[in-house]
């Protein structure tokens, strides 16, 4: 009699063990992974790649110096720049972003590498105008603070339409440009959260919204290509993607 009843603890404490071992393995609806194996949409303008990321945060008063400034679009009122700021950020936090967007260190994660350069974007201005970028073509966001702020991108004017095109240099330099919103028709508007890593095509005439009253500035990590389009950026993560997925097939 004694040895059923431990046979039936044996075998009760090892059903728990399974049970506690699959609740363990099972992510809740909150737990969203960064590299989804999904495929990627396509619509030529911006690209979600990743969700509720590690995204490392920004120490301000180090970063946001004027001896770090890289590019500034904008006013300067009583000696706070307002508008879109971006300023340089060290070698090793480029190499922390490669490594959250590369974990594996893919083989296309090297392109990625050697065409991206770093910066900390900080936007203090709810409302920035339509424009397409200066110099990159491409654009990698990783999110940190949104402000509740939406990306808008227009459809391009057609040929000899009057949009109101201007390249005022307290905007934008060299091949940039700038626009009349109202001038314009709206193609997609994206809404961020901290977390999110976006591909945004910055040849594309886009916008920044946000409400009034910010608390704060709107502030990413930004990766910028002046080598790769948009559709090569999509390539190279549906690349890393893709090996990263198998990896998780293997393990």
């Amino acid at each position: 009699m004694g040895f059923v009843i431990s046979l039936f603890f044996l075998a009760l404490i090892s059903s728990l063990a399974l049970l506690l071992g699959a609740v363990a393995g099972q992510k809740t609806s909150d737990e969203v992974s960064p590299q989804s194996c999904s495929p990627l949409e396509d619509d030529g303008l911006a690209q979600l790649v990743m969700q509720k990321a590690k995204v490392p945060t920004v120490d301000k008063v180090s970063l946001f110096q004027d001896a770090s400034l890289r590019y500034h679009y904008g006013e300067t009122f009583n000696g706070t720049r307002v508008g879109v700021s971006y300023y340089n950020i060290p070698k090793q936090m480029e190499e922390e972003l490669f490594d959250l967007l590369d974990p594996q260190k893919t083989h296309a994660g090297r392109r990625l590498r050697q065409g991206f350069f770093g910066s900390v974007m900080s936007i203090s201005y709810h409302d920035i105008f339509p424009h397409v970028d200066s110099g990159s073509k491409v654009v990698i966001n990783a999110y940190i603070e949104t402000q509740s702020c939406n990306t808008t991108f227009y459809h391009q004017p057609l040929a000899g339409e009057d949009n109101g095109v201007s390249n005022d240099q307290r905007y934008t330099t060299g091949d940039g440009k700038i626009y009349v919103r109202e001038r314009l028709k709206v193609a997609k508007t994206i809404s961020t959260n901290p977390g999110d890593v976006w591909i945004l095509n910055t040849n594309q005439i886009h916008s920044v919204e946000c409400r009034e009253g910010m608390t704060g500035p709107r502030v990413a990590w930004a990766l910028h290509s002046v080598r790769y389009t948009f559709e090569e950026t999509k390539s190279i993560f549906a690349e890393i993607r893709g090996a990263t997925c198998r990896q998780d097939l293997i393990e």
